[in-house]
C-alpha cells in the first residue's frame, strides 16, 4: 500500500484534525531504527529506566527478517542509509555471532539499494577482542556509556553485585584507542557531576577522548526519581558555561550540546522544526525482542499506557507499516504530540531552537503528550541554548579583541 493510499484512507477513516495532522506530518523516512537484542543487561545502574533488564530473552532471526521485509515493503521508509541502533538492553551480552547472522538477515531484507549503518551503544565491560575485530570488520559506529572520572562514574555504573565498572570500561577504552578504533562517549549527569566540573572536563581531555554527549538524568519508565531537578537548573548552567568555556578555549574535548547549538545557529537549515524525527510517524522505529513496534521517542519502548496501547503501533509478525500508521495508538499519538508542540510553540520562547521538546519526557513527567516544559527540557534544552550561546558569544568577542 503507498503512502498516498494510506494518507487518504486515513482522511475517510479519522476526524478532520487527525487527516490534516497526517498530511503535514508525512510517516517515514526512518532517520533510526532500534533494535532490542535483548533486554538483558549485565550491569545495574542506579538511574536505569529499563523495566525488564533481567530478561534473557533474544530477537529472532524470524523476527529480523519479519522486520527488513515490513520495512523494504513499506518503501515510503527507506532512504539511501538506513541508521540501526541496537539498544534497550546490553547489546554485547549476546556473542558476536549472533550479530554476524543478525546483520545478514537485515542485509538480505533490506532493498539492496539502501546502506544499513550499525551503531552499537555498550557499557563497554564485555568488550573482547573478537568484538572490536568484529566492530573494525563492520565499520560499526560505537559508542561507550562512560559518566566521567572513576569517583563520579562508579556512583551509578555497578555491576549486579554491587562492584565498581570504571575500571573495566576504561581498559576497553586503552584498547579501543590502540586499535584506533573511533567511538564517542554518553554521560549521564547527576546532581553529584555538577558540582565537579573541571574534574569532569580535565577526565575526558587527559584520557584523550574528544567526543562526549551528556545525557540529563531523566525521570523514565522504571526510573522514577531524578537527583535533577528544578532546583539544579542554576548549577546545571554554571556546570556547562565552565565546560563550554574550557571547551572553546583548548578545544580538547566537544560536546554535543555545544557543537549542536553552534550549528544549529551558524545554519538556519540546521534548525530543528516540529516535524523531526521524534515528531512524526516513524522518524524513529524501535523494535523489541519479539517483533513489537512502536515510535516517536525510542524511550517509549516498553512503557504502559491505556490511552496508547502501551505505546505499540503493530507487531512486525503481523501488521504492515501502512496498517500501523492507521491504529488508534499511532492516531492518539500523533494528534496529542502535535497538540503539544503547537502549545510549545505559542508559549516558548525556545521553540527555534528546541523544536517541540521530547515526547517521552512530556509524558513520563507531566502524564500527557499535550503539554509542554518539563524538568528535563529545562536542563537539556533551555538551560543548555543559554550557555552555550553565551559561551559562543565570549568566544566571538575575545577573537575579535585579539
Amino acid at each position: 500500500m503507498s503512502a498516498n493510499v494510506v494518507q487518504l484512507r486515513l482522511r475517510e477513516s479519522t476526524s478532520s484534525t487527525a487527516a490534516k495532522t497526517f498530511e503535514t506530518a508525512p510517516a517515514g523516512p526512518i532517520e533510526l531504527l532500534i533494535i532490542q537484542a535483548t533486554p538483558f543487561c549485565n550491569i545495574n545502574c542506579r538511574y536505569c529506566y529499563l523495566p525488564d533488564r533481567s530478561n534473557k530473552a533474544r530477537i529472532s532471526m524470524e523476527t529480523l527478517a519479519a522486520l527488513a521485509r515490513r520495512v523494504s515493503d513499506a518503501g515510503f521508509l527507506l532512504a539511501e542509509t538506513l541508521p540501526v541502533s541496537w539498544h534497550a538492553g546490553e547489546p554485547t551480552c549476546l556473542p558476536v555471532s549472533f550479530y554476524e547472522r543478525a546483520f545478514e538477515t537485515l542485509r538480505c531484507g533490506v532493498d539492496a539499494r539502501t546502506r544499513i549503518r550499525h551503531t552499537i551503544q555498550t557499557n563497554a565491560t564485555l568488550l573482547s577482542d573478537v568484538w572490536l575485530a568484529f566492530i573494525e570488520r563492520e565499520e560499526i559506529n560505537l559508542g561507550l556509556s562512560l559518566d566521567g572520572p572513576a569517583f563520579l562514574h562508579d556512583r551509578s555504573r555497578v555491576r549486579r553485585s554491587g562492584e565498581p565498572t570504571h575500571a573495566r570500561v576504561m581498559s576497553a577504552v586503552s584498547r579501543l584507542q590502540e586499535r584506533g578504533i573511533p567511538f564517542g562517549v554518553i554521560a549521564v549527569v547527576t546532581r553529584e557531576t555538577i558540582g565537579h566540573p573541571d574534574a569532569f572536563y580535565d577526565f575526558f581531555a587527559e584520557h584523550a577522548i574528544p567526543r562526549v554527549a551528556m545525557n540529563v538524568e531523566e525521570v523514565e519508565l522504571h526510573h522514577a526519581f531524578s537527583s535533577m531537578s528544578t532546583s539544579t537548573v542554576d548549577a546545571y548552567r554554571a556546570f556547562l558555561n565552565r565546560l563550554f568555556y574550557r571547551s572553546l578555549r583548548d578545544r580538547s574535548v566537544q560536546f554535543r550540546e555545544l557543537t549542536g547549538v553552534h550549528g544549529m545557529v551558524a545554519s538556519d537549515s540546521n534548525m530543528p522544526h516540529r516535524f523531526s524525527q521524534l515528531m512524526r510517524p516513524f522518524g524513529v522505529v524501535s523494535c523489541d525482542h519479539i517483533g513489537n513496534i512502536s515510535s516517536f521517542s525510542p524511550e517509549l519502548l516498553g512503557a504502559k499506557s491505556d490511552r496508547y496501547d502501551d505505546f505499540t503501533v503493530g507487531n512486525v509478525h503481523r501488521d504492515s507499516f501502512s496498517e500501523m500508521l492507521q491504529t488508534r495508538a499511532m492516531q492518539a499519538m500523533l494528534n496529542d504530540i502535535q497538540r503539544g508542540v503547537d502549545r510549545c510553540q505559542r508559549e516558548c520562547h525556545y521553540f527555534k531552537l528546541c523544536g517541540g521538546g521530547t515526547p517521552a519526557n512530556k509524558v513520563f513527567e507531566n502524564g500527557c503528550f499535550d503539554t509542554t516544559e518539563t524538568v528535563y527540557c529545562r536542563h537539556s534544552r533551555m538551560t543548555v541554548i543559554d550557555a552555550a550561546l553565551e559561551q559562543l558569544e565570549r568566544s566571538v568577542a575575545a577573537r575579535a579583541g585579539a
